[in-house]
């Protein structure tokens, strides 16, 4: 596989246009409903004793592992219902 590494400038039309798609493909897989945030800075997490945060994703969710190593989750063993899935990957953050 060849891969060209190209640099342009972020107000290029063609990175627009690449970025829209990649967009319309991860909505079209994860429909906006089957999304849901929640403020872990609130101070009401912290209030309630919540002091970590581990969630899981499957081998075939590439963009969700991606997603949580970039915002500071790390790998750990498999828990609860997860624990003997050779597809799933758990991770895990420390918050408050």
């Amino acid at each position: 596989m060849n891969l060209d590494i190209k640099f342009v400038s972020h107000s290029d039309p063609i990175l627009h246009e690449l970025i829209a798609k990649l967009d319309q493909d991860l909505l079209t897989r994860y429909p906006i409903e089957d999304i849901y945030f929640v403020d872990f800075n609130d101070p009401s997490v912290e209030r309630l004793g919540h002091h970590t945060i581990r969630l899981e994703a499957g081998e075939a969710q590439p963009e969700a592992v991606a997603f949580y190593t970039k915002c500071g989750y790390y790998p750990i063993a498999c828990f609860g219902e997860y624990i003997g899935s050779k597809s799933s990957l758990c991770f895990e953050k420390k918050i408050g």
